[in-house]
Formats: structure tokens, sequence, C-alpha cells
């Protein structure tokens, strides 16, 4: 398997039942701790040479983990979005099919040079690309001091995300997405190779961690949200 971590599956659960994702005041998400990759949030990715913004790929861990609705705080705005953007594809299966999934199966990332999973990538479970085409998100530490060096943030360390549900619609994509607003770095752990408008002031407020860099703050959490037949058989379709 390609996980490649020091971490075990007791300190995954302990720091998500501490930390899980909370929808807060500001409109932003804060997820739980994830781990990055693909990591381009201190200075823009490039391709042919043109910079094409900010980001950072989060590896969800195993559901069985860190329970089954998890992420349903990112689900309810997922479907908030596109009640009002797109309300007849919630009905029809063919149609939402179309729209951007943001919620991207780990299993899908193949490294093309040598047709294997990239390291840290485990089948059955999800990866959230968050992007900031606009604006450097901050990233902080578990004290809040800014990160500047690129040596603490890099593929593989875990952070807590802040995230926002936007609609993007650009050639290649039309849909929901999840847009990076800041991050925290909260642990480290193997290097995974490659690289690849938040304030962190309010996104990280309450957030605390021990002495071995584990966090232990409880966060809220967002009660399910009602919907007909149609909206639950498209909720269940994010993870097909």
């Amino acid at each position: 398997m390609a996980e490649k971590t020091r971490m075990t599956p007791e300190w995954v659960k302990r720091v998500w039942a501490d930390n899980p994702c909370a929808k807060l005041d500001n409109g932003n998400i804060r997820m739980g701790p994830c781990r990055a990759a693909f990591v381009n949030v201190l200075e823009q990715r490039k391709k042919d040479g043109v910079e094409k913004g900010y980001g950072v790929v989060l590896l969800v861990p195993d559901k069985e983990i860190i329970g089954a609705t998890a992420l349903q705080v990112l689900e309810d705005d997922y479907m908030a979005l596109m009640r009002e953007k797109a309300p007849a594809a919630l009905n029809n299966p063919d149609l939402l099919a179309k729209y951007h999934n943001p919620f991207k199966k780990q299993g899908s990332w193949i490294d093309k040079k040598s047709g294997q999973l990239y390291d840290g990538f485990v089948p059955g479970r999800i990866a959230i690309s968050a992007n900031s085409s606009k604006s450097k998100p901050p990233v902080v530490d578990i004290n809040g001091a800014p990160i500047i060096d690129k040596a603490r943030i890099y593929s593989g360390c875990w952070v807590i995300p802040a995230v926002k549900c936007g609609w993007i619609n650009n050639t290649e994509n039309e849909g929901p997405t999840f847009y990076l607003q800041s991050l925290m770095v909260v642990a480290d752990d193997e290097s995974l190779g490659g690289t690849g408008g938040g304030d962190p002031s309010r996104d990280f407020a309450g957030v605390k961690v021990d002495a071995s860099v584990n966090p232990a703050a409880a966060f809220g959490a967002s009660g399910p949200t009602a919907g007909g037949n149609g909206e639950a058989a498209a909720r269940a379709a994010l993870f097909d």
C-alpha cells in the first residue's frame, strides 16, 4: 500500500475526534487533519512557465477510522450550492455527472511516468483539491505563527485546512469546488516527495495541541441536511 506514514490509526481517530469538520461563522469550513500532497501554497504552481495559482491536495483519512459522516459539513455545502445553481441535476444522474465533483478518489491519482499510484494516495479514500487562484493562502504553525519556510509545509505533513465551497466555471470544469482559505500545519510525517482569502486568526481559533503535536480541541459539527430521494442519491453519488 502506498500510504507511507508514521501515524497509527489510533492517532488519526483521536485527532479527528478532537478536531472534526466544522462550519465557521465566516462561512469557511475547518476540516479535520489531512495529509498534504502536491503542495503549492507558498509559491504559485507553474505550467509552461505560466503561474497557475496556489493549491494543495488534501488526503482525507479512511472513513472507517474517522467516521462515515466525517465530511458531512462539506457535503452539505456542496448540496446547497447544487440546489442553487443546478437543481435539476440532483434528480438526473446523467446530468449530475457532467458537473465537477470535488470529492475525488485517491485511487485515480496515477503517476503517468511510472504507472503507479502516487505515494500517500490509498484506494477507497477521498482526496480534495483545494485551490486559490487569486491570492496566497495564509499558512501558520500550531501557535498561529506564519510559516514562510518551504521546508515546513511539504507533501506528507499533516494540516488542518480551512476551505470555502464555491462555484467553478471554466473551460475544463463547472460545478462546486472547495477554495483554499488558509492552512495550519499540525504534525510532521514521512515526506511523499514532489510538490506540486483566509484569516488564520479566525479559521483556527480554539485549536490546541499537546506537547506531541496532537490536536486536542473539540469543535462543533453541522447536522444533516434534509432532502428528497433525488438529493439522497446525488449525495451518495459523490463517493461512487
